[in-house]
């Protein structure tokens, strides 16, 4: 596709495994490129129905510009990939390959996981936040099982956990969750990584979205917890405590 128009229209109407956008696109055919276009057009697809919803790899000429990269993953993307290729490892093909069975591996277990619960009904785990560091990571607990997030992961979950207990069964909206900025659908991504990475399957059985990309957790109000401790817990009871 040479435009992000045309990019647009194609995912509307066809199923696509995986997309490599060059950020470098314009909106319309013969028209001036610019990178803004092709971050329109990742956070386009990266807000597609999850079946509907192809792997993005960004691209460009201007990858060592690491703010440039930053902004692609926050939009949405998988992958990025800086031009030239200088290396084996960083031509498209194996990186695609990879991407796909990553895509794969958790459409398998989400399916799984999603058989395994109606939609709508809340699991029975236990959540546990500790609030800990440990490597600059947030530690918690889901039916005893250890679980490190990165800070903004952390945040978006111990948010997930105050709006399940005070409004249980209801979905919210990322862009609505304080302290994300335009970060939301950046760290809702990499958050699942992060359980597929230390819990696999547990994603699908706690977390669950609508068609209109609300997300909820399907845990019952009783059920989640904070553990005594320092300061970060007093803060997490808090938030807990506090009607969203």
């Amino acid at each position: 596709m040479d435009s992000q128009r045309e990019a647009e229209a194609a995912l509307a109407d066809t199923l696509y495994d995986y997309a490599l956008v060059d950020l470098e696109i314009p909106l319309d055919r013969g028209r001036e490129p610019r990178v803004e276009r092709g971050l329109n057009l990742i956070s386009h697809a990266a807000k597609l129905p999850e079946a509907r919803r192809p792997g993005v790899i960004a691209t460009t000429r201007l990858g060592v510009d690491h703010v440039l990269c930053r902004r692609a993953f926050r939009a949405g993307a998988d992958d990025f990939l800086k031009k030239p290729y200088a290396r084996e490892s960083e031509w498209p093909a194996p990186r695609v390959q990879r991407l796909l069975r990553t895509l794969r591996g958790r459409r398998e277990r989400d399916s799984e996981s999603a058989e395994a619960r109606v939609p709508g009904e809340e699991s029975d785990a236990v959540v546990v936040l500790l609030g800990r560091e440990r490597r600059r990571r947030s530690l918690l607990e889901i039916d005893g099982r250890p679980l490190a997030l990165a800070r903004q992961q952390f945040w978006l979950f111990a948010q997930l956990c105050a709006h399940a207990r005070h409004h249980p069964g209801e979905f919210v909206m990322l862009r609505h969750i304080p302290g994300l900025g335009g970060g939301y659908r950046q760290a809702l991504s990499r958050m699942h990584q992060s359980f597929e990475d230390q819990l696999p399957g547990a994603w699908s059985r706690l977390i669950e979205r609508d068609e209109r990309g609300g997300v909820r957790l399907c845990v019952g109000p009783n059920a989640i917890h904070v553990a005594p401790g320092d300061r970060s817990s007093m803060e997490l009871e808090r938030l807990l405590a506090t009607p969203r």
